[in-house]
């Protein structure tokens, strides 16, 4: 758990409530519960959206880690479209209301 609150970033913040840290931090820390288990299955809805932008790819980065190094599969809602190329696929859900998704 340290390591990956190092990676994140947040290690010094560890010892502190939520109510005192950012919308950022809070949202590092929940992707840390979230991959400390190494789950085979990661469900990210905006994982990035309160981040700033060098942060932002550093932690889409660090997902991409762990989905490679547990095999698993990460499914990503997001409205950034700078982080699209990222991804082995991309649904727009435009595609599902006009009937075109696969």
């Amino acid at each position: 758990a340290a390591m990956l609150a190092e990676q994140m970033g947040i290690a010094d913040k560890l010892h502190r409530h939520p109510a005192d840290l950012s919308h950022g931090e809070r949202q590092r820390v929940a992707i840390c519960r979230a991959l400390l288990p190494g789950p085979k299955l990661i469900l990210a809805d905006e994982a990035t959206g309160n981040l700033d932008p060098k942060i932002k790819l550093h932690i889409l980065e660090l997902l991409f880690e762990s989905v490679k190094s547990h095999d698993a599969t990460l499914l990503a809602v997001t409205h950034d479209q700078e982080l699209l190329p990222n991804f082995d696929r991309v649904v727009n859900f435009n595609d599902f209301l006009q009937g075109e998704a696969i």
